[in-house]
């Protein structure tokens, strides 16, 4: 994506999709805990930007995540303490249930100014001021279920593997049943791209989540006798639930058919009337 002029903010933000940075990254991970009547969180922030990072480390700036639950509407933003790349906070799981929302950002805590540098060139090269409270760096939200089986979406992590020797555009699917979630991996260009597309949500799911999911299922159908180890709360309890849920036995259709049937029918994108 071009750098856009008319951008929300009249400072650079490092974020996906945005040229602000031309050469900058951010990338936060998470894991998740349930620690008697609370729900753990602990978040580690991939600063690689040297402009951001030091208004991390000087304490001009903090690293944040604002939760959001939709169902109960309980909303707190955490702080990570002055200088510090990682946070952990506890919230009670009684203000929580189903869809929770995790938001990682860093924020500036005073007026200060942003030397050009690094920064995309249309932002001049004089100083550049950041208003206090603004945003400097804001990256993919995650997504967590709680109270209850989570959905079939939430099971996916996209992950960005520079070391994987993939190809731009090929994704690898790491279908692993004592882990979290079902792992998409890509190289960082395919990365960027598609943390774009992603915002045209039929297409994502007809094609990279359809194809995802597919093979998910062929693990499920695989090992309905004998499980094994599986993840608690992870991606293959998830799929048998909603699997059981709207009634699709493996066994009476294919694995492609109820894999559409899972993501409500998502190849119905391509019959649209103004196309693909």
């Amino acid at each position: 994506m071009r750098f856009n002029p008319d951008a929300y903010a009249n400072h650079p933000i490092l974020r996906p999709n945005s040229d602000d940075y031309p050469s900058g990254e951010f990338d936060t991970g998470l894991t998740v805990s349930q620690v008697g009547r609370d729900l753990t969180l602990n978040l580690s922030f991939q600063i690689g930007e040297p402009a951001v990072k030091e208004k991390v480390s000087s304490g001009n700036a903090v690293c944040c995540a604002y939760v959001y639950c939709g169902a109960t509407c309980f909303s707190e933003m955490l702080r990570a303490q002055a200088g510090c790349a990682r946070l952990s906070a506890s919230i009670p799981l009684n203000v929580l249930n189903g869809r929770v929302e995790v938001h990682p950002s860093i924020i500036a805590l005073d007026d200060s100014i942003i030397r050009p540098g690094t920064a995309n060139p249309e932002y001049g090269d004089g100083p550049i001021a950041v208003p206090r409270f603004r945003q400097l760096a804001a990256t993919t939200p995650w997504h967590l279920a709680v109270g209850a089986v989570g959905s079939v979406e939430s099971a996916f992590r996209l992950q960005k593997d520079a070391e994987a020797n993939l190809a731009y555009g090929e994704f690898e699917f790491d279908i692993e049943p004592q882990e979290r979630y079902i792992v998409i991996r890509v190289n960082p260009e395919t990365h960027s791209r598609f943390t774009g597309a992603r915002a045209d949500e039929a297409l994502a799911m007809s094609t990279v989540y359809l194809a995802a999911l597919t093979s998910a299922l062929a693990y499920i159908d695989r090992t309905k006798d004998d499980a094994g180890e599986e993840h608690a709360n992870g991606w293959a309890p998830t799929l048998r639930a909603r699997l059981e849920e709207k009634k699709i036995d493996l066994e009476s259709v294919s694995i492609g058919l109820a894999a559409q049937r899972l993501l409500d029918t998502p190849l119905s994108y391509v019959l649209r009337e103004d196309g693909p």
